[in-house]
C-alpha cells in the first residue's frame, strides 16, 4: 500500500469512527477509555480477548476431536499419535507473546 493510499484509510476508518460515537452516544465510554489507555493496550485487550475465546474453543471443541482420532488410531495398534493439540495449545502461547508488534 502507498503512502497515499494508507493516509486516506486513516482518515477514513477516523471519520467512521467519529460517525460511530456521534449516531451511537454509548460509545462514547469506549472512546474516553481508548482515549485513555490508549489504542496498543486497547488492541492488546481485544487480542487476548480473542485467545481466550479460541482457547475455550480449542477445549471444547478441537481437543476432544483429536483425542478421539488418537485414540481410535492406537486401537488399530498403529505407531501414529498424533500430538496436534499439544502444538496448537503451544501455537496459542506464542501467539500472544508475539501481539500485535508486527502490525506497529
Amino acid at each position: 500500500m502507498r503512502l497515499e493510499q494508507k493516509q486516506r484509510l486513516w482518515k477514513f476508518l477516523t471519520a467512521l469512527a467519529v460517525l460511530l460515537i456521534i449516531f451511537n452516544p454509548e460509545l462514547v465510554e469506549l472512546a474516553v477509555f481508548i482515549d485513555i489507555s490508549g489504542l496498543d493496550v486497547f488492541f492488546m485487550l481485544i487480542e487476548i480477548q480473542l485467545l481466550a475465546i479460541v482457547g475455550a474453543a480449542m477445549n471444547q471443541y478441537i481437543k476432544p476431536a483429536f483425542i478421539k482420532t488418537r485414540n481410535l488410531l492406537s486401537q488399530q495398534k498403529l505407531k501414529f499419535a498424533p500430538q496436534a493439540p499439544a502444538i496448537l495449545m503451544n501455537a496459542l502461547v506464542f501467539s500472544s507473546t508475539i501481539g500485535f508488534c508486527h502490525a506497529f
